[in-house]
């Protein structure tokens, strides 16, 4: 898992520990969650020296990804929302439960958590759970391995449905 953890920092991802065999942030090494993500070596070197078998984190502050539950059904609405449009190369890992991960750089907009049931939206101090992590119900692994495809920006169709609202502007203020 460290040396996992030590590429995708090599990548310029920042990474945490995660509980082993699960996806929370590991409490006793990072209290503060995914906000002590990082990309540096000695730091790395350090949590999975005390946690070894610590699942790796990583931070979403320069990705988009777009998390297809399995258990929701999140490919098959993934793949009725998307057909007929092109859907770019992109990173893909499948995660432990049959789900996918599907990796994009992040837009520098405001973005919705959800564009359907089933269907996440993880970006900034969000993180996913990466290969070769581990739990009960199996493991991650990349089914489009990072590296292989560059992670490309959003396609326009798919800013707009991420992209998060501008809040309706306040009400004028009565005149007195």
């Amino acid at each position: 898992m460290m040396r996992a953890a030590l590429d995708y920092a090599a990548r310029g991802f920042r990474v945490l520990p995660l509980e082993p065999n699960g996806k929370t942030p590991l409490a006793s090494l990072v209290r503060h969650g995914s906000h002590q993500a990082t990309d540096d070596h000695q730091t790395i070197g350090y949590w999975w020296s005390k946690a070894p078998s610590a699942n790796v984190g990583v931070r979403c502050d320069r990705l988009l990804v777009i998390d297809l539950d399995a258990r929701h059904d999140g490919e098959a609405k993934w793949i009725e929302m998307t057909r007929g449009l092109r859907v770019p190369s992109c990173p893909v890992q499948r995660t432990a439960t049959g789900g996918l991960h599907l990796l994009f750089r992040r837009p520098d907009f405001a973005c919705v958590g959800k564009i359907a049931q089933g269907v996440d939206v993880l970006t900034g101090f969000r993180y996913f759970v990466a290969a070769p992590s581990v739990r009960a119900e199996g493991v991650y692994r990349w089914d489009v391995p990072l590296g292989s495809v560059q992670i490309p920006d959003l396609p326009e169709w798919l800013a707009n449905m991420v992209r998060r609202p501008a809040p309706p502007a306040p009400a004028p203020l009565p005149r007195s």
